[in-house]
């Protein structure tokens, strides 16, 4: 016979007075998310996981604390022992509960949770492993987003190509009605405001083709955003009328491959959009600038406002076709819809954010365009540093 084995202290789940060891305690501590311990009445026993990454305080700050200290309302109203007793299908262990969670600097997060009972805890005891689940609510809302406007800028290509055909017989017949009966001048100005109201639709559908990314790259002839922002705004929109514009061009080229009457019409957009925003009375901030880090050299351009800014669904939704934030029949919700379809034909990006004039700011960038054979290109290391935005 082999005389018995004593085992070492740190043997073992648990070491000295059934503490945790080193090792469980290290593997709790690696978990992404965060399992809490909770008396009957709900408080932190003990806290392990991703604490500090997700509540912004270390496991030790949470012992003692009520769990309605780490949710936001109306989460916080939560009824543990209720939850508990309610069983399977109404919150109860098993259960995937959702939460908002709150961190020490008072911001929250999008959470899940599910309880179980605590085996070997005080009568009432149970465990609540937490999930921080903002990060992946925001690519599904942004890949949802991308798919409605991806949808409805399919919409706007075959609108465009049917209003294409309708427009352009209309005003064909037109002109050969008016070059037939070239002497009648009471003929010409009646219809005068048929042939203007078929231009405009023309000009409606230059707007939708831009909007699915139609018409916008002359991959041959760069552009300098630059001198197509001068062009833009040497004849503002109406909107434009008792605003102030304040205008910053980067000392440097910006050459884009986008086509100078798409680019220009970019910008027209941009600040009919801003301007439309102040209804008549404000500042907005035109300001381009070179971009020489991150994924390769890009031009930069931001139009800045002081006006209220983009409410959350605005943000959400802005780039949509046909959305508006105006009142119905005051705009037909093209205009960054527009900017998004020359953008991303561009192979740009398009960010919306609250600028540092308090309203609204929209930023676009685009590739800037390869340099000549034997040139240096922008950006580069011929000594081109990044310009601040």
């Amino acid at each position: 016979m082999h005389p018995a084995r004593t085992p070492p202290d740190d043997a073992g789940p648990t070491g000295p007075a059934g503490g945790r060891s080193p090792d469980a305690r290290a593997l709790l501590d690696a978990l992404p998310d965060v399992a809490l311990a909770l008396s009957g009445e709900g408080r932190v026993l003990l806290a392990g996981g991703a604490v500090d990454a997700m509540f912004g305080r270390p496991a030790q700050a949470l012992q003692g604390l009520d769990l309605t200290a780490l949710v936001a309302p109306p989460t916080a109203r939560i009824d543990l022992a209720a939850v508990l007793r309610a069983g399977p299908g109404a919150g109860g262990p098993g259960e995937v509960l959702e939460l908002v969670g709150r961190r020490a600097d008072g911001s929250s997060f999008d959470a899940e949770a599910s309880w179980a009972p605590l085996p070997a805890g005080p009568p009432g005891a149970s465990v609540l492993v937490v999930r921080d689940v903002s990060a992946r609510r925001r690519r599904a809302a942004a890949s949802e987003a991308r798919a409605r406007r991806e949808a409805l800028v399919r919409v706007a290509g075959g609108i465009a190509h049917d209003l294409t055909n309708l427009c352009g017989a209309a005003r064909g017949h037109l002109e050969l009605t008016l070059r037939r009966r070239r002497g009648d001048a009471e003929l010409a100005v009646d219809l005068a405001p048929v042939l203007e109201a078929t231009e405009l639709g023309l000009a409606l559908v230059e707007r939708l083709r831009r909007v699915a990314g139609r018409t916008a790259i002359d991959a041959r002839t760069p552009t300098d955003l630059n001198e197509a922002v001068a062009a833009a705004l040497a004849h503002p929109s109406g909107s434009a009328r008792g605003v102030h514009i304040e205008v910053s061009l980067s000392p440097r080229p910006l050459p884009v491959l986008v086509a100078r009457a798409a680019l220009e019409q970019l910008v027209l957009e941009l600040s009919a959009n801003a301007c439309d925003a102040l209804d008549g009375r404000g500042v907005v901030r035109v300001t381009t600038w070179l971009r020489a880090d991150g994924g390769g050299p890009a031009a930069c351009l931001a139009v800045d406002d002081d006006g209220p800014g983009f409410s959350s669904e605005a943000i959400d939704r802005a780039l949509e076709p046909f959305f508006s934030t105006r009142r119905r029949g005051a705009a037909a919700g093209l205009g960054l819809a527009v900017v998004a379809g020359v953008v991303d034909e561009a192979r740009g990006a398009v960010r919306l954010a609250r600028g540092p004039l308090g309203g609204a700011r929209v930023e676009v960038e685009l590739p800037l365009a390869p340099a000549p054979p034997g040139g240096p290109a922008a950006g580069s290391a011929a000594g081109v540093l990044p310009e601040p935005p």
